[in-house]
């Protein structure tokens, strides 16, 4: 990344994409629960309520970590280190 305008649309776009992703999950878990245990057979619909959950979860993470990162660099000016490192190879070159 070699400019603040394109760090910040890099980490926009992350926010973006894990909030999609987030909604995605979400939709997807409340969809097994509402029909569970109606649909599911009762030890398969658990184990699968169960990893909608886990992947909720998971996505909820991400968007934390990527909503983070961003107020962290619009705040503070704080370029995550996996940013950092494109800067100073792309500066470099």
């Amino acid at each position: 990344m070699s400019s603040k305008l394109e760090i910040r649309e890099k980490l926009a776009s992350d926010v973006a994409r894990a909030k999609e992703r987030y909604r995605q999950a979400q939709a997807e878990f409340k969809a097994l629960v509402d029909d569970f245990p109606s649909r599911l057979p009762p030890t398969d619909g658990a184990l699968v309520v169960r990893k909608a959950g886990q992947t909720e979860q998971e996505a909820r993470k991400a968007l934390t970590i990527a909503v983070k990162r961003l107020s962290d660099f619009a705040t503070n000016g704080i370029v995550p280190e996996d940013l950092q490192e494109r800067t100073t190879r792309s500066a470099s070159a």
